[in-house]
């Protein structure tokens, strides 16, 4: 069984309107999945199309066999389980920084079970950052090339929503209040 999770990335074009891009990661089995005799499940076609086969699905109709086993699903982007995470980046999330740095608002949303990989892909690990890495770096690196003729002040937002609770991934408080400006870690760039 391989689990999926979906991002939401909204982002606003040039000419006001809302634009929302759906995709989808899945993830390699475990090495306690992988120990079980689990297999994977998930098959990706087209960059867009999941497959999900159903294994214990054993049906005696023939002209229904293929509908019992195989789910399937469509996004705008879909990643086998073993992409790297600057793949995802790459065709998902880079093109919001230029627009953020033209005033334009940007959220990159992951929403999945427990174990689907969400904060992996957040996050990353030390060696191999994840989305939230990848798009500071790449925040920072379109604001030193235009430096020579814009000046910025980086406010950033990165929050968990669990048990609905609302935690800041940047801040020490535990809880916070999204509304609030003061809940907002700035920080200025003169270049």
């Amino acid at each position: 069984l391989i689990w999926a999770k979906p991002f939401l990335l909204m982002m606003h074009s040039k000419k006001g309107e809302a634009n929302i891009l759906v995709a989808v990661r899945g993830r390699p089995l475990n090495s306690r999945e992988s120990s079980m005799g689990a297999s994977e499940i998930l098959r990706v076609v087209d960059d867009k199309i999941v497959i999900l086969q159903n294994p214990s699905a054993k049906s005696r109709d023939f002209l229904r066999a293929r509908r019992a086993h195989d789910r399937q699903y469509t996004f705008d982007v879909a990643f086998p389980p073993r992409t790297k995470t600057e793949q995802v980046f790459e065709a998902t999330t880079q093109c919001l920084v230029p627009g953020v740095l033209d005033a334009y608002n940007a959220t990159v949303f992951a929403y999945g079970s427990t174990g689907a990989g969400k904060t992996f892909t957040m996050l990353g690990e030390k060696h191999s950052p994840g989305l939230m890495g990848l798009t500071l770096q790449a925040l920072f690196d379109e604001i030193n090339a235009r430096k020579s003729h814009s000046h910025f002040t980086v406010k950033i937002a990165m929050l968990e929503l669990y048990n609905e609770n609302i935690r800041d991934l940047i801040s020490s408080a535990s809880i916070v209040d999204p509304l609030s400006a003061s809940s907002l870690t700035s920080a200025s760039s003169n270049q």
